[in-house]
């Protein structure tokens, strides 16, 4: 499941999840055990955009998801934070999760924390317990601009549900400018092994891939 805020801030990323879906797709494919995969996508914006929410189910064929990847753009928005929340329970509960023996992953693509000043009942902390009920793993995607509260949230989730932390790099902070460092999040440098750094660059793809392929090994029965 790939959650992806699509306000105005987001489009080098939206770019990103298009350009590489396919490319993603075949690896998956590629990989030993008759590997069954399926794909689905909430995008969300904000209260008073053009939409709050916008869901569609799990689908089989790579290309009809990439079809529905392809309606979303970046607009709205404007401020921060968010309609993660709702987007988050979009992806929870109302699309067809399958159930045991299933690797169960949310990519949480997004630069800004949910709203936590609405009393709708939707709340993320909550959320992430259940989707950790369900062996449901959540990987929150950085993208630039992610205030300090955000980062904070979005690794909560990561943790709470034993999934990872992944942030994109730019060069100077610029989206759209790939480059090796996050000088913005809590991250520190590749290259600082001693530090808060200590992590690696590679392409998304890879990164998915590497996630998808570590899990799928999970599953296999120990000898």
């Amino acid at each position: 499941m790939f959650l992806v805020d699509t306000t105005g801030s987001m489009a080098d990323e939206i770019q990103q999840l298009q350009d590489n879906i396919l490319s993603i797709s075949s690896q998956i494919d590629a990989l030993p055990g008759n590997v069954s995969a399926r794909y689905g996508l909430v995008a969300y914006k904000d209260f008073g955009d053009e939409y709050i929410t916008k869901t569609f189910d799990f689908v089989a064929d790579v290309h009809e998801f990439q079809s529905a990847l392809m309606v979303i753009s970046a607009g709205g928005g404007g401020d921060t934070p968010e309609a993660l929340n709702e987007g988050l329970n979009e992806a929870l509960n109302t699309v067809q999760w399958r159930d045991e023996n299933t690797v169960k992953l949310i990519f949480i693509v997004a630069d800004a924390a949910p709203h936590i000043d609405y009393n709708n009942g939707l709340d993320y902390s909550v959320m992430m317990l259940d989707a950790l009920a369900r062996g449901i793993k959540m990987h929150p995607i950085a993208s630039s601009g992610l205030e300090p509260d955000g980062e904070y949230m979005l690794r909560q989730m990561a943790q709470s549900t034993m999934g990872h932390f992944i942030f994109l790099t730019y060069d100077g902070s610029v989206a759209g400018t790939p480059g090796e460092e996050r000088t913005d999040l809590e991250v520190g440098a590749p290259e600082d092994v001693q530090g808060v750094g200590d992590y690696s660059v590679a392409q998304l793809d890879e990164v998915v891939l590497r996630l998808i392929t570590d899990e799928l090994a999970a599953l296999q029965p120990q000898q």
